[in-house]
């Protein structure tokens, strides 16, 4: 292989290396990002799958549906402020 193209070659390996770098250290920073947003939105979805299916049983719809509803987010955003205060 000509030495030109080892160069070529040699400097796109590098730059693939600089990437991949940069790329994991973006997603590093972006961990407790998802995490929070993760927590938010599975408290959310959890807690009204809980009052819809209680509502179901007990026939009270759809007092436990916003019920469970209003807890999902009261936990969701308590998870939230506690990885924010956090740091």
């Amino acid at each position: 292989m000509p030495n030109d193209d080892r160069d070529k070659l040699d400097r796109s390996i590098e730059a693939m290396r600089a990437t991949a770098e940069g790329l994991q250290s973006t997603v590093q920073k972006a961990g407790p990002a998802a995490t929070i947003s993760y927590s938010l939105i599975g408290a959310i979805g959890v807690m009204t799958i809980v009052g819809y299916g209680l509502d179901r049983w007990l026939g009270t719809w759809p007092w436990l549906l916003v019920g469970g509803m209003l807890f999902g987010v009261a936990t969701g955003f308590y998870l939230l402020a506690k990885e924010v205060w956090r740091k």
